[in-house]
């Protein structure tokens, strides 16, 4: 790493959730500043994932590494998630309605267990590469692990027998807050760093407008929030501007390997 530069790390999380994501989610890898995608096996928009943004956009990408989002929670509101195995095969995982839990903290009140959990990890994992992933890497939606050390443990092990960089807590983030990417690198000390986005592109007629937590207001902030990020990202001179501020724009594997 050349003296006073960063390596930087830009992952888009939450691919395949809705189509929102994908469709954000490839305007960033298009424009080179995405170079990690994190993918849900378990989202309402797997299938046109797999379709447009694989076979379209990470297929002819080999700079690109493309991740399983291991999701185990399902905090949005309006549109729960389900397990990719049946729920009857996970039932601490799930309410009653085959849902999974809101929140991780839900699932270390309930005792869930690690076995059901790493069940459903290697089906989400089969899921991905059976709709046509390729995966290098695996981390954690709503940073799952921190609920159980025997879990994570696991993980770690699954990740080794797979083939995957365990991305979670490998890197800090980039110091600073907000959509200002080039100051911020250009105020972080000489490092590798981790920028997680969730880019999409802002269509409230679409199931984005759910993406809200119970409590608060169903008023699409988080959408309109998502979209600022993903028109940021997405522009074409933001690559160049991260370049000249300092930063190396790398995938996990570059700086990573088992």
């Amino acid at each position: 790493m050349a003296e006073g530069k960063i390596r930087l790390v830009v992952r888009a999380d939450d691919a395949g959730s809705v189509a929102e994501a994908n469709w954000g989610v490839r305007q960033c890898v298009e424009a080179g500043t995405v170079r990690n995608v994190s993918l849900m096996a378990t989202g309402w928009a797997l299938s046109e994932a797999a379709w447009h943004l694989c076979r379209e956009t990470l297929a002819p990408r080999a700079d690109v590494a493309v991740g399983l989002h291991v999701c185990l929670n399902a905090e949005w509101e309006g549109c729960p998630f389900r397990p990719v195995l049946p729920p009857d095969r996970v039932p601490s995982l799930v309410t009653d309605a085959g849902h999974f839990l809101p929140m991780p903290g839900d699932l270390k009140a309930r005792g869930f267990s690690v076995d059901e959990a790493m069940a459903e990890v290697a089906a989400q994992c089969a899921q991905l590469r059976k709709s046509g992933f390729v995966l290098s890497y695996l981390d954690e939606h709503c940073g799952v692990g921190w609920i159980s050390d025997e879990l994570t443990a696991r993980l770690a092990a699954f990740c080794q027998s797979q083939g995957l960089i365990y991305a979670t807590r490998l890197l800090p983030g980039l110091p600073g807050e907000g959509l200002d990417f080039a100051a911020r690198v250009r105020q972080a000390p000489t490092g590798d760093y981790l920028l997680v986005a969730h880019p999409i592109v802002g269509d409230l007629s679409g199931l984005s407008r759910y993406l809200h937590l119970r409590g608060e207001p169903a008023d699409g902030s988080v959408a309109r929030e998502r979209d600022a990020e993903r028109a940021v990202l997405s522009r074409p001179e933001l690559f160049q501007e991260l370049t000249d501020a300092g930063a190396m724009l790398v995938s996990y594997p570059e700086i990573f390997t088992q």
